[in-house]
């Protein structure tokens, strides 16, 4: 995600489109990284390291993930692009949970069960994908 700094002044964003989440503002839900990501480690994020993908599937921690510091929600891109509208409330794993982005976290208030995991199920969220804008000339994701 750090593609789009050159070319965009910014990290690239990331969007999770979710089409059964029971929530209006987590059917897209906008992650715009503002600190640069700690070294990739396979596994549960420390202070040091961290697993994007796990973090993003399965493990939404607050270790160098945190809101207003590393990074900012939106319901939109439109919304990121400007830097208006960010979400105010987050919430994270703190135990063994496979709660996955973004747990309970929402725009004014904590919103249960919108959260993905792919190892467990039980939230709405069963539908969804995640999408990492790509500036026009990078040359690698």
């Amino acid at each position: 995600m750090e593609a789009c700094i050159p070319a965009l002044g910014r990290h690239c964003l990331l969007l999770r489109k979710c089409p059964s989440c029971s929530s209006e503002p987590h059917r897209n839900i906008v992650y715009q990284r503002l600190t640069a990501f700690p070294a990739y480690q396979e596994g549960i994020s420390t202070a040091t390291t961290m697993d994007v993908p796990e973090l993003f599937m399965n493990k939404w921690r607050e270790p160098n993930n945190v809101m207003h510091v590393d990074y900012e929600l939106y319901t939109s891109v439109s919304d990121a692009l400007s830097k208006t509208n960010e979400w105010q409330k987050a919430n994270y794993n703190t135990n063994s949970n496979n709660y996955g982005f973004p747990r309970n976290s929402g725009p004014t208030s904590h919103i249960g069960n919108n959260w993905n995991s792919y190892k467990w199920g039980g939230a709405t969220a069963e539908n969804h994908g995640f999408y990492v804008e790509v500036p026009g000339d990078a040359t690698s994701v």
